[in-house]
Order: C-alpha cells, then structure tokens, then sequence
C-alpha cells in the first residue's frame, strides 16, 4: 500500500513534513534498502518546491537514515553489523536504566497502558498486519522511557529514534506465526511483570535482555 500524502499546511516548517513522509516510506517498506530518493520526485508528490525537502534530506543524511555517493545521490543503506551492534547496544543502556527507575515509578495505568499495547500489537499479528505490530512494539519501549519519568533521559531517546528505523524489517512475513505472536507476547510481558515487580535489578535486567535478543536476531538474519 502507498504511503498516503501528508496535508502540509503553512503552520509549520514544511521540511519537518517531508522528513516524517520519507521516514514513513522507509518504515512501510514502500521504500527499500538500496532504493535511490528522488528529491525531485519527493517535491513531485508532496507539490511543494525543492527546497524543503532539499532541507530535509539533509536531516536525514546527517541523521544516518539516509546516504549519499557520487553518481548515485541519496539513498537508503544497507543496515551493516556494526551499525545494529551500535543501537542495541546504547538502546540496551538507556532501556535497562529506563526500567530500573521506571518499577519505583511506575503508575497502575502506565502498566495497563503497556498491556494494552503488547496485546494490540499481537492482535495485529494475528490479522497479518506486521507494520502495526512493529508499530505497538516501538510504542511499548517508548512507554519504558516515558514511565522513568526522566526528561534528560527522554530527550536522549528522542534523539537515537531515528536510528532505530533502519532496524525495522522493511520485508515482514507474508503471513501470521503463531510461534512468533506467542513469542512476542511472553518477551514483552516477562518486561512488564519485571517493572511491576518493585525490582530495579530485575527490571534492568529484563529490559536490557529483551532488546539484546532483539539486536541478536537481526545481527542473525543481516
């Protein structure tokens, strides 16, 4: 499915839309690994000059999201070994300290919220829908961050999201597995028991684990 065209409006600087629009292209899939962005092309379906997405592509390139090579322009790279180690590795840190502040703050309602999300996300697996069950994925170790309740801390993992696309399978399986939508619920859920626990030392553990594993599978299958 296409990603649809934002409504651009002029409240706002117009290089912010196109940057979320080409950060959706890459997250959907639409756009893959390897494929070129067009900076004429992108003005093309947004109808707006070059010159913010010109601004934008330079976001991203400065970002990593995006790279650039003579006689091939702007494209999407190829995720390597030592670009996953990096993420899981400062992601491992900054969700295990998350949690460990998070289960003595932690409110009953940030902990539904995280139940809620886990089971919307193994709903959408069960409809074939992995782009939404990424999405509840992604929502969830954000509301880690958020429930430390840590602002310097948030602003941070503000700042390694956009890094965090790349590590977003752009090809899911073609259909639901049932191993993997149980195994996706009992690794969130053993997070969740963890923060509720009162146990920072669990709670760091767990969390970190989950996304070392995380970052084993995808250093399996580069």
């Amino acid at each position: 499915m296409a990603v649809p065209v934002p409504n651009l409006t002029e409240n706002r600087a117009l290089h912010l839309d196109v940057e979320a629009y080409v950060l959706e292209l890459i997250r959907s899939g639409e756009v893959q690994p390897g494929d070129r962005i067009s900076e004429a092309e992108i003005a093309r379906r947004l109808g707006i000059s070059r010159t913010p997405v010109r601004e934008a592509m330079a976001r991203l390139l400065r970002d990593g999201i995006l790279a650039h090579a003579v006689r091939r322009g702007v494209f999407v790279p190829q995720r390597s070994t030592a670009q996953i180690e990096e993420v899981t590795s400062l992601r491992a840190v900054l969700e295990g300290f998350a949690a460990r502040r998070a289960c003595t703050r932690i409110t009953p309602t940030e902990l539904e919220q995280m139940r809620s999300v886990v089971e919307a996300g193994a709903d959408a697996a069960c409809r074939g829908d992995w782009l939404t069950m990424e999405e509840k994925n992604a929502e969830f170790h954000d509301l880690i961050v958020r429930s430390a309740h840590h602002e310097l801390l948030l602003r941070s993992w503000r700042l390694l999201s956009p890094a965090a696309w790349k590590l977003i399978a752009a090809t899911p399986p073609a259909s639901p597995n049932p191993e993997t939508i149980n195994d996706f619920l009992e690794r969130h859920h053993r997070v969740i028991e963890a923060l509720a626990s009162g146990d920072p030392q669990r709670a760091e553990r767990e969390a970190a684990t989950h996304v070392q594993r995380v970052g084993g599978r995808l250093l399996a299958g580069s």
